[in-house]
């Protein structure tokens, strides 16, 4: 693998194109991550609505640390969807 394919890569999330710069910025919860961006919204925004100090929030994304089942929970009332929309498919793809 070059630099430029480390460096340079173009994801698509149901339908957008987002621009990952650098190899190790892409978070592992990317459906939170998508749920996040489509609405426009930041990670501080997002710690303030469930309590949580903004760079708590941004490990807990970038999947360095987990979330509880109740900050999940609340997670889901703000995205409108369910647990498994936010995680389980990230979940699965580690296991196979």
């Amino acid at each position: 693998m070059n630099w430029r394919t480390l460096f340079n890569q173009e994801m698509i999330f149901r339908g957008r194109v987002f621009f990952v710069t650098g190899a190790c910025t892409m978070t592992k919860n990317v459906n939170l991550y998508v749920a996040r961006r489509e609405r426009d919204m930041h990670q501080k925004e997002i710690a303030k609505m469930i309590g949580m100090h903004p760079q708590t929030y941004h490990e807990k994304e970038r999947g360095k640390k987990d979330f509880t089942i109740s900050e999940a929970k609340m997670l889901a009332q703000i995205f409108d969807c369910t647990l498994n929309d936010l995680f389980m498919e990230d979940k699965l793809k580690e296991l196979s």
